[in-house]
């Protein structure tokens, strides 16, 4: 009989420490899409995690907690629910967070991309093992919303929503207005 392989992600870095150590908040306005990372996430040992459904909630999240997170990742609302005056509050208090947008959306279907400017990472599959890498990635970067406003230099991201967001490739800088 064939050995069943463990089907989980590594969560800890060949010397033995863990990779997805920090403190995530996830903004979701889709509760049984929430509840799923949130359980897929504590499946693996990944990050201590915190939930809510808007901008607004992550806003007043985060000042109970004295900013006690490390990410955030989100799932940005094609209408306006104060989710984009999230970012747009993250931006100008220049916040050491590390924001990740999750879509599968293009950037011409999601449409006013500039209001994500301040990400540092995007998902675009929905896929929770696409998250986890997304998070390793971005902890290593450091692209954190205040590395991204002060550099003015375009994180990584897939080229169309680079451009669609700062109007740039990855990697260059950026000359939109952020504020």
């Amino acid at each position: 009989m064939a050995k069943r392989s463990n089907s989980r992600p590594p969560t800890v870095s060949q010397a033995g420490r863990p990779l997805l150590d920090d403190r995530l908040l996830l903004v979701d306005s889709d509760a049984e899409r929430l509840a799923f990372h949130r359980l897929w996430l504590s499946w693996i040992d990944g990050p201590d995690v915190e939930c809510v459904a808007t901008g607004d909630e992550a806003l007043d999240h985060l000042g109970a907690v004295a900013q006690q997170v490390d990410a955030v990742a989100l799932w940005p609302p094609l209408a306006d629910d104060g989710t984009a005056d999230f970012i747009d509050v993250l931006r100008r208090c220049r916040s050491p967070l590390r924001v990740l947008a999750v879509t599968s959306l293009s950037p011409a279907e999601f449409g006013r991309c500039g209001r994500l400017a301040g990400i540092g990472a995007l998902v675009d599959s929905g896929r929770p093992a696409d998250l986890v890498a997304t998070l390793i990635a971005t902890a290593r970067s450091g692209a954190s919303v205040e590395r991204i406003v002060s550099s003015r230099t375009t994180p990584v991201l897939p080229p169309e929503w680079a451009l669609a967001i700062y109007g740039s490739p990855p990697g260059q800088r950026f000359h939109a207005a952020l504020d």
